[in-house]
């Protein structure tokens, strides 16, 4: 009936906005907020994910750069060494293995152009590899044109550009045996080479190819030889090291295949003891032995050499290196017991610590990738 009202009150009306019940509104967005959080937790582990691995490519690229920094100076090292040790570069190509902090450097000799009789323009290239053990060795090349002496081709066992007078007890072979360490050497030469006329001794008593050669200017001769002997009565100009006897005469025990280089001035006393050596004598004055000297190696003196003791030299002997092709000053007094053998390998060795060396060459390094 119109006006009866319920007794819970007056019904509401859907159309009367005074009496409607209100209903909880939607704006659509009930369900959005978990997508967007795990496109954000997504968004964050693709970053974290990149940032580890840029952090990982750095290391491994600063590791291959350090293995690289090291396979370089290798090969760097490498080629120093066979520029200080090598002494048989004659062939046209010559290859040489070292170890280098426990990697091994290969290094090869191949010549370009022979200059003249004493040098030769050579492309030196080494090639290191250094493994780290993670995914292959680093592998540097370093070349070098360098300039190279021939090795020491002596014209005989006993050079002198003096008279040389040998006693009766003295014997002198330009015939030695060689190996297969230096196979450039030459297995003969002449026993003895002296002025014309200048030799005076028994004959029967030498041997070589020939056993006496007279030269009038033994100087071409000792230039041919591979022994720059222009310089060798100045110390600086010997190579790599030399050891100046301050006490004369030495006393030395050189390590197994070291061959050291002892210079003795000219004021060196006389050889009263006994002396046992190897390596290159090199003597600015005159040699005097009343004692007993045994040698492997060279022997060089710039004056005289006088013997009334014992001489024994397993190598070569050049004496009057100072005065040589004029003949002057005293003679060579051998009346003791000498005795002096070619050896190809001994005189090789010593001869690589006094020849020039080899030189680099200016603008000729590069590096091979």
């Amino acid at each position: 009936m119109p006006g009866h009202q319920s007794r819970g009150g007056p019904t509401p009306n859907p159309e009367d906005p005074l009496t409607a019940k209100k209903m909880p509104e939607s704006d659509g967005r009930s369900g959005a907020a978990l997508p967007f959080t795990l496109l954000l937790l997504i968004a964050f582990t693709v970053l974290a994910a990149a940032g580890f691995l840029f952090a990982f490519l750095d290391l491994r690229t600063a590791e291959n750069q350090a293995s690289a920094v090291r396979a370089f100076y290798r090969a760097e090292a490498g080629l120093n060494r066979h520029r200080a040790e090598s002494v048989d570069d004659t062939a046209g190509i010559v290859t040489n293995r070292y170890d280098i902090d426990g990697d091994t450097v290969v290094v090869t000799s191949s010549r370009l152009l022979k200059l003249d009789p004493l040098r030769e323009l050579r492309l030196l290239r080494a090639e290191a590899a250094h493994d780290p053990l993670r995914e292959g060795p680093s592998n540097r090349t370093v070349s070098q044109v360098a300039i190279t002496p021939v090795p020491l081709r002596p014209p005989a066992a006993l050079v002198s550009s003096r008279s040389i007078n040998l006693g009766p007890r003295g014997r002198v072979s330009g015939i030695g045996a060689t190996n297969a360490a230096c196979t450039a050497a030459p297995t003969a030469v002449a026993g003895v080479v002296a002025l014309p006329g200048g030799f005076q001794g028994d004959t029967a008593s030498l041997r070589g190819r020939p056993p006496l050669l007279e030269a009038a200017n033994i100087g071409p001769l000792l230039l041919a030889s591979g022994l720059d002997w222009r310089n060798f009565e100045r110390p600086e100009f010997v190579q790599p090291e030399i050891t100046v006897t301050s006490n004369w005469p030495p006393s030395i025990a050189p390590a197994p295949g070291d061959w050291p280089v002892l210079y003795a001035e000219p004021t060196a006393p006389p050889i009263a003891g006994t002396v046992l050596g190897r390596g290159a004598l090199v003597v600015a004055g005159d040699l005097v032995i009343p004692g007993s000297l045994r040698w492997e190696g060279l022997v060089l003196v710039a004056g005289s050499v006088t013997v009334s003791g014992i001489l024994d030299v397993r190598g070569a002997l050049y004496a009057g290196l100072a005065a040589s092709g004029a003949g002057a000053g005293n003679p060579m007094d051998l009346g003791g017991a000498v005795t002096v053998v070619y050896d190809g390998c001994a005189a090789a060795e010593a001869a690589a610590r006094l020849s020039r060396g080899i030189v680099s060459r200016p603008g000729g390094w590069f590096e091979v990738f």
